[in-house]
Parts: C-alpha cells; sequence; structure tokens
C-alpha cells in the first residue's frame, strides 16, 4: 500500500513537471533574466524543494502550479539577495516583446510599457506579470505572494490604474 502511494505521488509529480516546467522555466528566466543556465538550476532547485516537500511531508496539496510557482518565487527572491542585485523591467520581460524591430510606432509602443512598468513598485509589477503574462488565477497569485484574493485584487486594480495614469501623463505630453 505505501508502495502504491509512493508511486501514485511520484506519477502525479512527473505529470507535474511535464505539465509545468517549461511555464516556470519561462517564469524565472523573465524574472530574472539569467542565462539559461542558471534558469534552469533554478527550475531544478524549485522542482526539488517540491519533490522533498511532497515525500517529506505528509500534506495534501491543493495546487500544485501554485506551489510550484510560489517555490520558484522565493528562490528568485534568495537568488536575487544573494546577488544583491535589483531587477528591472527591461530584464524581466521577455526577449521577444524587447527585440522585435517592427515599425517604430510599435517600438515606441513597447517602450512606453516598459518605462510605466518600471515605474511600477515590485509588487505591482509582479501581479501584473503573473496575471496577464503568466496567465495564472487569482487564487493561485494569492498562494503564490501568501496574501489574500481581495488583496490581488485590490494590488491588480492598483497596478493598472497607476499604469493608465502613467499612459495620460505620456500622451499629455
Amino acid at each position: 500500500m505505501d508502495n502504491q502511494h509512493t508511486a501514485a505521488k511520484k506519477q502525479a509529480f512527473m505529470q507535474a513537471y511535464d505539465k509545468y516546467a517549461q511555464d516556470i522555466f519561462r517564469f524565472i528566466y523573465y524574472k530574472t533574466r539569467q542565462d539559461k543556465e542558471k534558469t534552469k538550476d533554478l527550475l531544478q532547485q524549485t522542482f526539488l524543494k517540491v519533490w522533498k516537500y511532497c515525500t517529506n511531508k505528509n500534506a495534501k496539496i491543493k495546487n500544485i502550479r501554485a506551489l510550484l510557482y510560489k517555490t520558484a518565487y522565493n528562490l528568485i527572491i534568495d537568488e536575487s539577495r544573494k546577488q544583491n542585485h535589483t531587477i528591472s523591467l527591461d530584464e524581466t520581460l521577455p526577449p521577444d516583446i524587447i527585440s522585435q524591430k517592427g515599425n517604430s510606432e510599435h517600438l515606441d509602443k513597447e517602450q512606453t510599457l516598459i518605462k510605466i512598468l518600471n515605474s511600477m513598485k515590485d509588487e505591482y509589477r509582479d501581479v501584473l506579470m503573473m496575471r496577464y503574462i503568466e496567465d495564472m488565477s487569482i487564487g493561485e497569485i494569492s498562494k503564490v505572494l501568501g496574501k489574500s484574493n481581495t488583496n490581488i485584487y485590490v494590488l491588480i486594480h492598483r497596478a493598472l490604474k497607476h499604469a493608465k495614469k502613467k499612459l495620460e501623463e505620456i500622451y499629455e505630453k
């Protein structure tokens, strides 16, 4: 029975890896803009910590995706502290957004977006990235950040309000 339970946990974990590894990799890469090898290391650490948690604790995990993001988020913070490095938005946006060299209007919009997001508090930028880039639910974001759903709604609202205000300031000039 115990071997069946362990095998079932292992199978569920492998399915979670297959389902979320690419998303977690992208999340880590966009947040840290590390080289791909460092990102892979952080991804591996994320899954290793979650696996240890699953096997050492007899905890029931309701949302493995949220646990993975929370673990990755905490590892990113730890890594940032080790490097004593502030992460700017230029370092967190996907390379394809930054490097697209379409028409100048498109590039201006991208630069405006980067400028607006760089002017935000980290927690505003984080909730917007999780919600709109990572397509996470409010519940998942709340688990990752350790805040209530209501608090996440408020943060997103304030972040969008801040973005709107900055956008109006830019286009009034």
